[in-house]
């Protein structure tokens, strides 16, 4: 087992690196391996854009808010400015509009 002092840098992912080794030797097994098929078959599949950079610019959407979620602006932003941004108005569109926030 290598000894280390307080005076060498000591890099904190050799030592796990030499832990896992050690663990796996002494057990006779290999590390599980993650090659890229498995890593692509586990991530989910990235959504797409509903609504075209065009059509954000004409609705004067900011560039922050342009998500995958930006489809859902310019109806709840038109039933804002028609209801005077009231908050008991446009519910439905607001909870859409937070609903995909939180699942993107």
């Amino acid at each position: 087992m290598r000894s280390v002092s307080l005076r060498t840098p000591v890099c904190f992912s050799r030592l796990l690196v030499d832990a896992i080794s050690i663990a796996m030797s002494s057990r006779n097994q290999r590390p599980l391996q993650m090659t890229s098929h498995s890593i692509e078959s586990n991530s989910k599949l990235s959504p797409e854009m509903h609504i075209s950079q065009h059509e954000l610019q004409k609705e004067r959407i900011p560039l922050a808010f342009r998500d995958y979620c930006a489809h859902l602006l310019p109806d709840l932003n038109k039933c804002r400015r028609a209801n005077w941004y009231m908050p008991w108005h446009c519910e439905e569109e607001r909870v859409a509009w937070n609903k995909c926030q939180y699942d993107e």
